[in-house]
């Protein structure tokens, strides 16, 4: 037996239950059909929501009107359980809650003169926090300098355990969230020139996308058997190292003019031409990667990768690939688009509507936040424990539990391509061929 593994099944939570407790329900057959074989009883999650609004009208004169509105919400969440697993002693905190206010101005200018203005600010926040009763030092386990409790996870192969077995705090969301900003400024003037109603408005928009991410001082602990932890036989295991907060920034302008015609009584054309510029995201420290054909190249004599291919943002100010863009993307990000609209009524009951229009939109956000960094780590915080700039470390089958990952910590990663390209393996011929 594992000395870390019996100090895990001997370890007590503060009241005094264990970590891992014993089976409640023994008859094999009962619990392999309803899946777990202990009930947890006394123990609930909890979340409150708070809501609060203001809304202010304010007649500045006859001709000039002032809104403001303010909306807030808190609503903490507590689980129990964490974000993994059905053990008690790893509960997980979730801080969430969003911030809206706008300011609207609308002026009579004339009385065939109108002017809106609009400014708005959102705030919207999402941090999950796991805490834990026990600390890995104290069962001996040696990871790197962390002292953040691992996840362990047993395989469902086993069938003394039928829907296996995880606990601890949980890499995948255990202490990660965004902070999101946005700003919002718009101003639209209408004119009505005897048939036509003619409207001109511009707008801009400010992002930032703050995200959190300190998985990489979480690990990740696998075993094939309850057998394997008993006896602390690690079948593999993750964890990274490096800075994995990402700080993204992107600007949206937009403007119009627009004509509302009415030909007839009955027939009324629309016609529009909207310019959008989607500013792309960037990274405010250049912490952006991508794939550049042009910079990858393979050596068949050797079968090795000469040129990683690997290419990093313009603004990055140590190791931006000279000529890329902050944001990487090569193509334009703006575009003029015509909106045309028909509506006429030849019978008293009957109105026949038609339109056309061109819109654009930013389709780069799902590269950037869809990709995951293996491991099943996706979505935005998969993103971030990406290399150069966060590398992985691995716990190789067989490793003792009491040092998974060695007993020395691996150098940080440089964050530069260079340093990616000296990681990369020499691949065989069957590899290079898939």
């Amino acid at each position: 037996i594992n000395p870390v593994a019996a100090s895990m099944l001997q370890a007590k939570l503060p009241n005094g239950h264990y970590l891992i407790p014993s089976a409640q329900i023994t008859d094999p057959t009962t619990a392999t059909n309803l899946g777990y074989d202990v009930v947890v009883q006394g123990v609930n999650a909890t979340s409150i929501v708070n809501q609060g609004i203001v809304n202010i009208d304010y007649a500045i004169s006859d001709k000039d009107r002032l809104g403001v509105r303010y909306y807030v919400q808190d609503n903490p969440t507590t689980d129990p359980f964490g974000a993994v697993g059905s053990l008690l002693g790893f509960p997980q905190q979730l801080s969430a809650g969003s911030q809206v206010a706008s300011v609207n101005n609308t002026v009579i200018l004339t009385p065939s003169l109108t002017w809106q203005q609009r400014a708005g600010f959102t705030r919207l926040r999402a941090f999950s926090e796991t805490s834990q009763a026990i600390q890995p030092s104290s069962l001996g386990i040696n990871l790197l300098g962390s002292t953040t409790f691992p996840q362990i996870n047993i395989s469902t192969s086993d069938p003394t355990v039928s829907n296996g077995l995880e606990f601890g705090t949980g890499p995948s969301f255990g202490n990660a969230g965004m902070f999101q900003n946005q700003w919002e400024y718009g101003t639209t003037l209408n004119w009505v020139k005897g048939r036509h109603t003619l409207s001109f408005g511009a707008q801009w928009d400010h992002t930032q996308l703050n995200i959190v991410n300190r998985n990489t001082n979480t690990d990740a602990l696998d075993f094939n058997t309850f057998l394997d932890f008993v006896e602390g036989n690690i079948h593999g295991g993750d964890a990274f190292t490096g800075s994995a907060n990402r700080y993204y920034r992107s600007d949206t302008l937009g403007a119009f003019v627009n004509d509302n015609y009415k030909l007839r009584s009955n027939l009324t054309v629309t016609l529009g031409l909207r310019w959008d510029f989607d500013g792309p995201l960037s990274e405010k420290y250049g912490k952006l990667t991508g794939f550049d054909a042009s910079l990858y190249s393979y050596n068949a004599g050797t079968d090795t990768i000469t040129g990683s291919g690997l290419e990093i943002a313009g603004n990055n100010k140590a190791y931006g690939t000279p000529g890329a863009s902050n944001s990487l993307m090569k193509q334009r990000q703006w575009g003029l688009a015509p909106r045309i609209g028909v509506a006429w009524t030849p019978l008293k009951k009957l109105t026949v509507r038609a339109g056309f229009g061109m819109y654009y939109d930013r389709g780069e956000f799902f590269s950037y936040f869809s990709p995951g960094a293996g491991f099943g780590y996706n979505g935005p915080f998969g993103v971030t424990l990406a290399p150069p700039f966060v590398a992985p470390i691995v716990a190789a089958s067989g490793a003792p539990l009491q040092a998974p990952f060695g007993t020395t910590a691996p150098p940080q990663p440089a964050g530069s391509a260079a340093a990616f390209q000296s990681l990369l393996p020499n691949l065989s011929q069957t590899e290079s061929g898939t």
